[in-house]
C-alpha cells in the first residue's frame, strides 16, 4: 500500500491508532498561521473525529508521490470560502515528519 492510500484509509476510518502509530515522533503540522505538535495534531483530530467533522473529502487526489513526499488536493468549503487545499507531507524513515497545507480562496 502507498503512503496516499494509507493517509486515505486511516483518515476515512477514523483509526487514531493507527495514525498514531504511524507519525514520526517528530512530526509537525502547519496550516495558514498554525503550527501543531504531534500531540496537538492528534488531539485536534480526534476532536474533530469526535465531533463528526469531514477531514479528508471525496475529492482528494494525489498529485505526487514518492518515497519521501506526497502532494495531495482537495476542494471543500471552509468558513463559507470555497477553497483548493493542497497538502505536501515530507516522510522520515517511512513516517509523516512534516505537514503543510495551503488553502487557496477560489471561486466558484
Amino acid at each position: 500500500m502507498n503512503y496516499f492510500d494509507k493517509m486515505v484509509r486511516d483518515m476515512s476510518n477514523k483509526d487514531l491508532d493507527a495514525i498514531k502509530a504511524w507519525l514520526h515522533p517528530d512530526f509537525l503540522f502547519v496550516a495558514d498561521f498554525e503550527l501543531l505538535t504531534r500531540d496537538d495534531w492528534l488531539d485536534a483530530s480526534k476532536k474533530e473525529f469526535d465531533d463528526g467533522e469531514v477531514t479528508l473529502h471525496d475529492n482528494a487526489k494525489c498529485l505526487l508521490e514518492t518515497e519521501h513526499l506526497v502532494v495531495f488536493e482537495q476542494k471543500y468549503v471552509l468558513d463559507g470560502q470555497f477553497v483548493l487545499s493542497v497538502n505536501t507531507t515530507h516522510f522520515r524513515d517511512g513516517k509523516p515528519w512534516r505537514t503543510i497545507i495551503n488553502r487557496i480562496p477560489i471561486k466558484e
